[in-house]
């Protein structure tokens, strides 16, 4: 009897065509249903993307978005989707960056916001959020908490703790990190790209390490292999895709392209019996 879960990783390419995107996670959701994965993890604003997405592409991830829920609940994966979202709160549109997670029925089971703003999402409307709540993710008879946690929120931002440590306390067993940062961009006049690149992924690197290490919590977490913007790259992302286990990357894939990765956890480390409430 299987007593494993498959989650896999699509580091893919994210760009401001939503049809484009659409056919990208088709085909990485097609790859996940060769190999029986159960829940498939998406860079940050796959579906939407991110610095070019305006009001008139983001009202159209609605009709993207059911058309991909119906795709994966076909090839019965589960999906834990990074997109740009209108989220109706308190009866008001609120605009976010969102990792929306769905069982391998199509049914949406919860949806993590970036707490962390940055100047990029600030430009396309969308607003930070403090909460960091777990996501139920089914398994056989079990419930997997799991965290959601976008780009920047993974790291210290003001000398603010992330949400991983939230999560923690409140008893995570996986994070998923999706996550969409710039590259092969000088952060400013004093730098050069190529140092600029250096010491973001040194600091990428070792705080997923040690988020990974100290939480004791393992990490998912997969990266646009594009720009940032969208433009086509064929250079390095901006970090690791992969599987963090106790601070070491249990997986290993190239930097650069389309790249696909899973890893099995054995369900009694990641899961707990379903809540009775």
């Amino acid at each position: 009897m299987k007593n494993t879960v498959r989650f896999g990783g699509a580091q893919i390419p994210v760009t401001p065509d939503i049809q484009k995107n659409i056919e990208t996670i088709k085909k990485a959701i097609d790859w996940a249903a060769e190999n029986k994965v159960d829940y498939l993890v998406t860079p940050e604003a796959s579906l939407s993307g991110y610095y070019t997405a305006d009001d008139a592409s983001i009202k159209s991830v609605a009709t993207a978005m059911s058309t991909i829920e119906k795709y994966a609940a076909n090839k019965k994966i589960g999906l834990c989707l990074g997109t740009i979202w209108d989220e109706i709160e308190s009866d008001k549109s609120v605009r976010r960056n969102q990792i929306r997670f769905y069982n391998q029925k199509g049914l949406l089971c919860g949806a993590t916001n970036k707490r962390y703003a940055i100047e990029f999402d600030r430009k396309i409307g969308v607003k930070g959020d403090n909460d960091a709540t777990l996501i139920p993710l089914p398994i056989k008879d079990k419930v997997i908490p799991a965290g959601g946690v976008i780009c920047v929120d993974m790291y210290v931002v003001d000398g603010q703790p992330g949400p991983a440590w939230k999560l923690q306390l409140q008893g995570a067993k996986l994070l998923i990190h999706s996550t969409n940062a710039a590259r092969n961009v000088a952060v400013n006049e004093k730098l050069s790209v190529e140092l600029s690149d250096k010491i973001a992924n040194d600091w990428h690197d070792i705080c997923l390490r040690r988020t990974s290490f100290l939480t004791t919590i393992p990490i998912i977490t997969v990266d646009n292999c594009y720009m940032a913007d969208g433009t086509e790259y064929h250079g390095p992302t901006s970090s690791e895709s992969g599987v963090l286990i106790n601070g070491e990357w249990a997986t290993k894939i190239p930097r650069t392209g389309t790249q696909y990765f899973y890893y099995d956890f054995n369900i009694d480390n990641v899961a707990i019996d379903w809540p009775k409430n």
